[in-house]
């Protein structure tokens, strides 16, 4: 019998985290699209990108998958991005900027508080990635989440609907058509390294991911860098199930290649694993990042 009824305060309590929290989401959101544009606007460059207001829906199933997969075990005290939004500096020394004027804004006698403060640094990640996440407490006690990064990055994590949504469709395209290679790879290869850390595609997968945001860091286009990635990205991508396998990666070799092939490697198999400085090995010079 205890334990019937601390399961029902349990889910008497998620209902009114739920509640609250899509409740009080358009509030949020204002509040939020305030302190971003303040804050954007105190750093020469930067812009905006706000998400729509999570839908409950969507929401839901994040909440309710297993945190094996990315979700919460039901806990909805765990969900902060029902308000979201990107700030965009236009170089990789303002993303600090920024982060100060996000800090900056809460604390001790301030009416926001800092919650959570990720910062991702491109040497310290498996694969490469680097960025700033912030979970804000609002005024009216709701959570919010900023991302911070510049349009390069945002460029090669995020899947094309969404690096668009961010981005804009001008500055996407303008990005695709500068580095001549996709955007997106750097979550698929993340998705992949995840699953099996220490298996050799998780480690081939890592390393292209390094390599990946390394060349896009760099700033300037370098056709035999794409065309080594485009090889590496073909190589791990091949050891995937072919439904699994991005589109314009979906066969593995030309006939004759072994199974699982691809030009990346001798063996037809994932690229070999090469050091960080693999990213940099094109011509030097270039804007600083």
């Amino acid at each position: 019998m205890p334990h019937v009824i601390a399961e029902e305060v349990f889910r008497k309590a998620q209902e009114g985290i739920r509640n609250r929290l899509f409740k009080d989401a358009k509030e949020s959101d204002d509040l939020l699209r305030a302190l971003g544009t303040k804050i954007a606007g105190e750093v020469p460059g930067c812009r905006t990108s706000f998400g729509p207001i999570k839908k409950m829906a969507r929401a839901s199933k994040k909440v309710n998958s297993p945190k094996a997969d990315g979700g919460y075990d039901g806990d909805w005290y765990e969900l902060k991005d029902v308000a979201r939004m990107t700030i965009i500096a236009p170089w990789h020394s303002e993303v600090a900027t920024v982060g100060s004027k996000v800090e900056g804004a809460c604390g001790l006698g301030k009416q926001m508080k800092l919650l959570k403060r990720k910062v991702v640094k491109e040497d310290e990640d498996d694969c490469g990635y680097s960025g700033l996440n912030y979970v804000i407490q609002m005024p009216n006690q709701r959570p919010v989440e900023i991302q911070v990064n510049v349009p390069e990055l945002i460029y090669g994590k995020e899947g094309e609907d969404d690096a668009q949504n961010v981005l804009g469709f001008e500055l996407f395209n303008q990005l695709k058509c500068k580095f001549i290679i996709e955007g997106g790879h750097g979550h698929k290869l993340y998705e992949i390294y995840r699953e099996a850390p220490s298996s050799r595609i998780g480690r081939a997968a890592a390393q292209v991911s390094i390599e990946y945001y390394g060349y896009l860091r760099r700033g300037f286009p370098n056709g035999l860098i794409v065309e080594q990635l485009r090889k590496d990205l073909r190589g791990v991508y091949s050891m995937l199930p072919p439904p699994l396998r991005p589109r314009a990666y979906a066969f593995s070799g030309p006939p004759g290649a072994s199974s699982g092939g691809s030009s990346g490697s001798p063996s037809g198999g994932p690229p070999p694993l090469r050091g960080r400085a693999y990213a940099f090995s094109g011509p030097s010079g270039g804007p600083s990042r």
